[in-house]
Formats: structure tokens, C-alpha cells, sequence
């Protein structure tokens, strides 16, 4: 694919529809109560039109998710400084951007929302039930360690966003382990919220499937040391 530009640009295309489509139908068995919605187009305060892949409603909850199916290429995945930085500017980074925009606008109107799409009838939901908003960025390409350890990305100077600015980073196929083995919908709601307050107060090192491993042992419940180092509690 790399030689030929035409069948190339067909390629990823079509890795960028296949994963949009398999999160789309992975997040609709999973929460299967849920009300989704795929392609809403909306304004930002800049007057331009922007798009979110996948928003997930459940209840007061909001899971805002962006895709992204850009390939590691083999000077990143050697450490070449600047294609390691562009790449995980496109993988992480502008999908945060993006999820974080979104939330903000619904944030900001807590209403009837009516947005339009590519194709078909407009998406049409109530922003106002909605209390938490987790935003979760998608890769096709597996960046194992990079991608669930954010802080060490901005502690290595990869990124120069802060926590806050990023959002959870996880691939297709350990969404979907993660997703298998929590089989209750509440479990996975849990697992990816405290996933991301988990990010953005302690240290640790690990890959998706550590962490997983540690939900599954004591459902990421630090204890007392929580009041340390500020977990919050939802009501």
C-alpha cells in the first residue's frame, strides 16, 4: 500500500471507517440501555463546525469518544524525537482536543439538542440530565505502555499539554477485552471513569491490561490513601 498513493489514501480510509463502525457497535452491545449517537456535527465558539465520532448516554453519564485510526510509523516506533511527538500529537492528542470541546459545549447547553449529521435523520437528545462527562480517545494501533501512562508522556516532554488536557487513551482491541470482562454495564462505566481520575492524580506504570488487572483485584480502591492524593466522590 505504502508505493501506490491511490491505493494508499484508499487504506486509510478504510481503517478510519472499519474502526468509527466496530467502536459504534462495540459500545452498543456493551450498553445496550444506552441512547448513541454517531457523527453529530456542532459550532464552536470560533464559528467553526466540528464533529464527534460517538457519544454514549447513560443516565447522567456521557461517554464522549473520539477515533482515531493514524498508524505508529517505524521511525516513531524506533524513537525518532520528531515523529514519535507528531505521532502521538495525532493519536492522543487531537482526540483529547476534540472529546474535551465537545464536553464543553454540552456543559455549556444543558438542553433539547438537535445536531446534524453526514447522512440520515438529525441526532436529537436532552443535554440537561447529563452530571459526568468522560471523554475517551480510540486508536486502531496498539501503543501498549505510551498510551495508558499519559503522565509519563508529558514528564518525558512527548506532550506539553497538561493531564488535564488529555483524555483516556485506549486501543480498539484492549476496549474490547476490557468491555468482555467487565460484563456488567455499571462495571465498565466505573472501570473508565475511575480510570481517568486514576491518570490524573497518582504515578504508576503500566499497560491497559495492568490496569485491568488491578480494577479486577480491588476495583481500583486505594483506600485511605485516596484523601492523600484527591480522589474525588460522586454523588
Amino acid at each position: 500500500c505504502a508505493k501506490n498513493d491511490k491505493l494508499r489514501n484508499k487504506y486509510n480510509e478504510t481503517r478510519s471507517t472499519y474502526l468509527e463502525d466496530e467502536i459504534a457497535s462495540l459500545f452498543k452491545a456493551a450498553f445496550p440501555m444506552a441512547s448513541i449517537y454517531s457523527g453529530s456535527k456542532w459550532k464552536g465558539k470560533d464559528g467553526k463546525e466540528y464533529e464527534n465520532d460517538l457519544l454514549v448516554i447513560i443516565d447522567k453519564f456521557a461517554l464522549v469518544v473520539e477515533a482515531k485510526a493514524g498508524q505508529v510509523s517505524p521511525p516513531a516506533k524506533r524513537g525518532a524525537p520528531d515523529r514519535l511527538s507528531k505521532t502521538f500529537k495525532e493519536l492522543i492528542e487531537e482526540p483529547s482536543e476534540q472529546a474535551l470541546r465537545f464536553i464543553e459545549f454540552l456543559q455549556e447547553n444543558p438542553k433539547q439538542l438537535t445536531l446534524k449529521v453526514k447522512k440520515g435523520p438529525n441526532n436529537r437528545f436532552n443535554a440537561e440530565p447529563l452530571k459526568y462527562f468522560i471523554p475517551l480517545g480510540v486508536t486502531l494501533s496498539h501503543l501498549g505502555m505510551a498510551g495508558s501512562n499519559l503522565k509519563q508522556l508529558i514528564k518525558a516532554g512527548v506532550t506539553t499539554r497538561s493531564i488535564e488536557e488529555l483524555a483516556t487513551s485506549v486501543s480498539l482491541t484492549d476496549l474490547q477485552i476490557v468491555f468482555d470482562i467487565l460484563t456488567l454495564a455499571a462495571e465498565k462505566v466505573h472501570y473508565l471513569q475511575r480510570r481517568r481520575e486514576l491518570e490524573a492524580t497518582i504515578e504508576y506504570v503500566g499497560d491497559e491490561l495492568d490496569l485491568l488487572a488491578w480494577y479486577l483485584d480491588n476495583g481500583f480502591n486505594l483506600g485511605p490513601e485516596e484523601e492523600h492524593i484527591g480522589f474525588f466522590k460522586m454523588d
